[in-house]
């Protein structure tokens, strides 16, 4: 037969076992959220030392050093927006159709098409017909410019810049 003291006995190590988890559960919280407040802090300062003024000077540079890599193109963001492009999907083994590459350079279609003429005149691109839909021409970088065009971006992560 259970006496009363056994039951008073049980109730108060239940309780004490109680208490010492909320211990235990309130000590998690507080690791847990330093170790939040820690990651935040980390990602903040990794995002502050990508933006600084040597960041921001190397891409100046590197912006600059763009026409001694990569010659015989009008460099303007259009025309960089459609090489990286063809690189993109070189690199993806993709093919890129001209009315594509007009969406990539962000500019009216009548535009895209005479820079597109412009890069193939030039040599910097070629054009293919499709074979299945003879409406539709595909553009891929030439060989030179694609060459080009990936020794300019590699020199510009060794300066570690950002490539915009």
């Amino acid at each position: 037969m259970m006496r009363e003291c056994d039951l008073d006995d049980g109730s108060t190590r239940a309780e004490q076992r109680l208490q010492t988890l909320k211990v235990e559960v309130g000590q998690l919280a507080e690791a847990l959220g330093a170790m939040t407040f820690a990651a935040a802090s980390a990602r903040r300062a990794a995002v502050a030392s990508q933006v600084s003024p040597h960041r921001i000077r190397a891409m100046i540079k590197a912006r600059s050093m763009r026409s001694a890599y990569i010659t015989d193109v009008p460099l303007g963001d259009p025309a960089w927006e459609i090489l990286l492009d063809l690189l993109a999907a070189r690199l993806e083994d993709k093919r890129v159709s001209a009315s594509s590459l007009c969406i990539a350079a962000g500019i009216p279609l009548s535009s895209a098409m005479r820079l597109i003429d412009t890069l193939a005149t030039r040599g910097v691109v070629t054009r293919t017909r499709d074979p299945q839909d003879g409406r539709r021409t595909f553009v891929e970088l030439s060989h030179a410019s694609e060459m080009q065009l990936r020794n300019y971006l590699m020199m510009a992560q060794k300066m570690s810049t950002p490539l915009i």
